[in-house]
């Protein structure tokens, strides 16, 4: 029975009107299961009967009216049917309810005959369009049906007489794809939907066919994961496509998504509890063992059937299905089997041998678990946070080919160990295809790094639950791959520690619970966040109740007013996170910069405090960024020699355009009393060369009690230093990249430089000049005794006049150096250039280092920090101040 449109409206609308029981009732008249369905679904599921079979009982009483006046069909229900009159007497009836239902029946009679008429129009056009090959009817809407009455109703194109093909492909071609974004409106698609199907007037199941089929994306993800009754029909996929895509915060949607998907993959069913969710995965991880990571290929058996029983060496069955006596693979005896085995066991009770290396110490080693418990943390209320005071930390990892998990635990001051960090990281194809122990390996050093900041220079455990990674970082034959890592672990000092998978289902389950989760927006986060603050909520409800002039509330979120112009007010979790994207993002901006970007949009209390502390501590800016104190500096006064040689300084010139002969710098040698002046070519800045002419310096003018030169090669060689230890002569050696220091060999080198450039045409000819410059700086006249004790006081008194002149106006044009202390960390310039590198970019700071001693006069002792050598040469330097930049400043902000 073909029904039209309006027909469909029209019990629709009358059965919307009933209650569940009496639309149960009416399901029962037609043999529907109705237990258990709710009203729409008992609604759709009359409609569909309706639509195949007809309302045979109205139209055999249309046809078919009683004779008689008295005699009246009695009230329609509200599939079409009647219902039999009750008797006069005891009936509520009123007569114009009869009136209603005679009037019900006339319109349901029209509409039968205006449906015929349509039915024959469309045989007709059937007929003339069949082929003689093929009697089917096209697939595609047919486009002869004239619209031949004046209605609406009666004049739309059914979809009755299409193929289910045929009317879900041409529906599909007027639906819009739909993708569930953020600026899709379910809303308007809906409509559209509704729209189409009115005008087709197709079947429920057609309806639900043709827009699920427009699905994309998100929407077409969260389609796919679902399987219970709310999808099967049209009016339940619009009710909830409404219910999760029209959300005002869109980050549920992507939640509600992964949620379905993470639950239909891991089977969890749809339960929020959280014990329940725990409990599953409890059950799903803990009967998995070392074996799920390793699959077996169907080679594999394969080759184990050809293969002989290592227990009986029968063909065509394995040692583990062997039915002959047992032997051990240990000892080979028969008789037990290896894990009963009496020799292993011995063995395995003696102690392990430690493995040894030249330094007598390594990073890692073997600690058996003290004691089994079935309790791994205890989660405690409230944010819980690394306490650096002295810490006690494991680390507890483990992996699968699906990822990586870790998890980073403290004990607390009651003595129960709480999780402050948690890890998570899939693995790439190459890296699925590991051997489970170097999937185990793998954990463990990307833990690691993760947790660097962490970890570093602590004494940790690392608990896994693969016994062969115990033995692994002390062994001395590894493959290349697992040798790699163990290098990588070295910088650590940790103790490993073996416990049984049944105890690791905690981190199991975050090395297989994988899933991309897409961020949120910056802005989306802001206002989730805001709504979740306490201080922020407090002054939303203070504003819901009165005006502020501070803050506005516009649409639940509150705004800082300020001249006008209103500006979101960041919760506190959330400052970190405007100041990285408004610094960090931005070039590394200053403090003006940084500010007046957050001032557009943003405000949050102490501002600019909360800025300048973040600059402070930005490590990128304080290792490429140019120190404050590169210009501070102090006149170091230092005590005058009385007579010559008892204090010389020395220095190379150059490196020069080399000569015929080879030579390419200068010796230059100062004493510094008489300012006498010895000039020697070298062919190198080698210590031997420079020893050769000091010895000859010292035959012929006697040894000198101090020596003052740079930190250079030739004299920090510890040929030199025993040369000069061997000869009792003080050496004093200046900080680095500090020419001033030994100032009175640099001002030679100055005028040397000079002098060669007027003098000299070719520059390979410097040599034959060198002694005219020595007779030049070395004439002093000292003949008479007197003369010369005279000449030694007056230099003396100028020498001090000028000492001081030049202090005093050097420290008023300078800023006062920065005192460090001993055990102070700090940064020092990098002032060394290798060969081929450009040092545009290069940061200008390295470190971080460790201030040993201070020596007075601005100079400080500077080493590595110890066990944690940045290169392999442990460094031992002195530094001035004004090469040194301190490290981060932690001072705690207090907001009011």
């Amino acid at each position: 029975m073909v029904r039209t449109r309006a027909q469909e409206i029209m019990n629709r609308a009358s059965l919307e009107k009933l209650t569940v029981a009496q639309l149960q009732a009416e399901a029962e008249k037609y043999g529907i299961q109705s237990t258990g369905l709710r009203k729409g679904e008992i609604t759709e599921a009359i409609i569909s009967h309706l639509r195949q079979t007809g309302p045979q009982d109205l139209l055999e009483i249309a046809l078919n009216p009683a004779p008689g006046p008295t005699t009246a069909p009695g009230p329609t229900t509200a599939t079409g049917s009647t219902t039999a009159p009750e008797p006069s007497p005891g009936t509520s009836k009123t007569t114009g309810q009869t009136g209603d239902s005679t009037a019900v029946m006339q319109q349901m009679l029209a509409v039968i005959q205006q449906q015929q008429q349509q039915l024959t129009q469309l045989f007709q056009m059937m007929a003339n369009q069949r082929t003689p090959q093929s009697g089917a009817a096209t697939p595609t809407a047919p486009t002869g049906l004239q619209r031949s009455t004046p209605t609406d109703e009666i004049g739309r194109r059914t979809a009755e007489s299409w193929t289910p093909g045929g009317t879900v492909q041409v529906l599909t071609s007027q639906i819009p794809e739909f993708a569930g974004r953020e600026d899709d409106n379910v809303q308007a698609w809906v409509r559209r939907v509704d729209k189409v199907a009115q005008v087709h007037g197709v079947a429920d199941g057609v309806i639900l066919l043709a827009p699920s089929s427009r699905l994309t994306k998100s929407a077409r993800r969260w389609y796919d994961v679902q399987g219970d009754r709310a999808v099967e029909s049209w009016l339940g996929l619009k009710t909830e496509l409404i219910k999760i895509f029209d959300r005002k915060m869109p980050f549920y949607k992507r939640y509600h998504t992964n949620a379905a998907e993470s639950n239909s993959t891991l089977r969890l069913g749809r339960s929020t509890d959280l014990d329940g969710f725990l409990e599953r995965m409890r059950k799903i991880t803990q009967g998995a063992t070392e074996w799920d990571k390793k699959t077996t290929t169907r080679g594999q058996f394969i080759k184990a059937k050809n293969n002989s029983c290592r227990n009986c060496g029968k063909p065509g069955h394995s040692h583990k299905d062997c039915r002959g006596e047992p032997s051990c693979f240990y000892c080979k005896e028969k008789g037990h089997r290896r894990f009963d085995c009496p020799v292993l066991k011995k063995k395995e009770s003696k102690p392990a041998i430690k493995a040894t290396t030249s330094s007598g110490a390594t990073a890692a080693s073997v600690v058996p678990e003290s004691q089994p418990s079935d309790t791994v943390a205890v989660v405690q209320a409230g944010c819980n946070r690394l306490v650096v005071d002295d810490p006690l930390v494991k680390l507890h990892t483990d992996a699968c080919n699906a990822g990586s998990g870790a998890i980073l635990l403290q004990k607390q001051s009651d003595n129960s160990w709480a999780p402050v960090a948690y890890f998570s990281q899939a693995t790439n194809s190459a890296e699925s295809k590991y051997h489970s122990y170097e999937l185990e390996m793998l954990a463990i050093v990307r833990a690691v790094e993760r947790f660097h900041l962490y970890l570093y220079g602590l004494r940790f455990t690392i608990i896994t639950d693969c016994n062969a990674i115990v033995y692994a970082v002390n062994k001395a034959n590894l493959n290349p791959r697992i040798a790699r890592w163990t290098l990588a672990l070295q910088n650590y000092s940790f103790d490993i520690t073996h416990r049984s998978g049944t105890r690791m289902a905690h981190v199991d389950a975050l090395s297989r619970s994988v899933a991309h989760v897409d961020e949120l927006p910056l802005e989306r986060r802001l206002e989730y966040l805001q709504l979740a603050d306490p201080k922020i909520q407090e002054i939303s409800r203070e504003l819901e109740m009165a005006d502020n002039d501070k803050f506005a509330l516009i649409d639940g979120l509150v705004y800082r007013k300020d001249n006008e112009q209103l500006k979101f007010v960041v919760p506190e979790s959330m400052t970190v996170n405007i100041l990285r994207a408004h610094h960090d993002e931005m070039g590394h901006n200053g403090t003006e910069k940084t500010l007046t970007g957050i001032r557009q949009n943003y405000w949050f209390p102490l501002m600019r405090k909360h800025v300048h502390h973040y600059i402070e501590n930005c490590l990128t800016c304080l290792t490429a960024n140019s120190s404050p104190n590169r210009f501070e500096h102090e006149t170091q006064l230092v005590p005058l020699p009385k007579a010559p040689l008892e204090i010389i300084h020395a220095d190379h010139f150059g490196p020069l355009q080399e000569t015929i002969d080879g030579y390419k710098h200068v010796l230059v040698v100062v004493d510094a009393f008489s300012r006498f002046t010895w000039l020697f070519p070298v062919k190198s800045t080698s210590t031997k060369e420079t020893i050769s002419n000091l010895e000859t310096l010292m035959i012929t003018f006697g040894k000198p009690n101090e020596l003052v030169t740079d930190r250079g090669t030739a004299f920090t060689s510890k040929e030199f230093a025993d040369f000069i230890e061997t000869r009792g002569i003080k050496h004093r050696k200046v900080a680095v990249a500090a020419p001033w220091a030994n100032g009175t060999v640099e001002r030679i080198n100055r005028f040397l430089k000079t002098s060669l450039t007027k003098l000299i045409d070719n520059q390979a000819e410097w040599k034959k000049h060198l002694a005219q410059f020595t007779k030049e700086l070395t004439n002093v006249d000292i003949d008479l005794e007197k003369e010369r004790k005279i000449s030694r006081n007056t230099a003396v008194q100028a020498t001090n006049l000028i000492r001081d002149y030049n202090k005093i106006y050097k420290d008023k044009h300078s800023e006062k150096p920065t005192v460090y202390k001993q055990g102070d960390y700090v940064l020092i310039r990098d002032t060394r250039s290798k060969v081929g590198e450009s040092s545009k970019l290069k940061p200008g700071y390295k470190g971080l280092y460790l201030i040993a001693k201070s020596l007075g006069h601005n100079r400080y002792v500077i080493q590595d920090i110890p066990g944690f050598n940045l290169t392999q040469k442990s460094l031992d330097t002195i530094v001035s101040s004004d090469k040194i930049k301190p490290w981060l400043k932690l001072k705690p902000l207090i907001n009011p």
